[in-house]
């Protein structure tokens, strides 16, 4: 049951969108490797965001032109949890064939080049707050690393209601100092020196 996802990469976010990760870099320069790839290439691209092309057999739920991403990550028969672009070929193609299971539909408002962040830059915190350290509201919470991971974190702490969230990274610039500005000074700057 698998359904085939429109892959015009290069248009302005016309059709789909995919996200560039710093894995797919450390993957291309070595210091990354697959899990669970068991063939001798893959094509790369876990953050995948497009319109529903076709419908495999027995698919329900969607219909051709649906707007959806792609989960990034899926348990293989051996249970171990396998990665798009990784483990298996992901988005960086002409098309992405994907389990009907492994698709959210997104409403129109959602433009693709931020939901195709969404399976990576968003679940990934996500699952680190609620699973794995399972925060509360009214917690206190410290985030080291506040780049494109952290700073969602720190956004989704907020949400759920932590407080305060200490934000620690060890770069030093205004542009960065600006990011993790907040409204309600819920997020503070520490620096961590040498």
């Amino acid at each position: 049951r698998h359904t085939r996802l429109q892959g015009d990469w290069s248009s302005d976010g016309c059709s789909s969108d995919l996200g560039v990760c710093l894995s797919d870099v450390h993957f291309l320069d070595g210091t990354l490797s697959p899990g669970y790839l068991t063939a001798s290439d893959v094509t790369l691209g876990h953050e995948v965001a497009g319109t529903v092309d076709q419908l495999g057999d027995g698919v329900s739920g969607f219909a051709i032109g649906d707007r959806v991403l792609v989960i990034a990550g899926e348990r293989n028969e051996k249970g171990q949890i396998t990665t798009l672009g990784f483990d298996y070929d992901g988005g960086y193609a002409e098309f992405v064939v994907a389990r009907a299971s492994l698709l959210v539909k997104i409403p129109d408002s959602l433009p693709f080049s931020q939901a195709a962040i969404i399976p990576d830059a968003v679940s990934t915190p996500w699952a680190a707050i609620t699973t794995t350290a399972k925060m509360k509201p009214g917690e206190s919470v410290a985030v080291f690393g506040v780049g494109g991971l952290g700073i969602h974190a720190i956004q989704l702490l907020r949400i759920i209601g932590c407080a305060p969230i200490i934000a620690i990274d060890p770069r030093r610039s205004e542009e960065h100092t600006s990011e993790l500005q907040s409204p309600c000074n819920l997020v503070c700057r520490l620096l961590l020196e040498k």
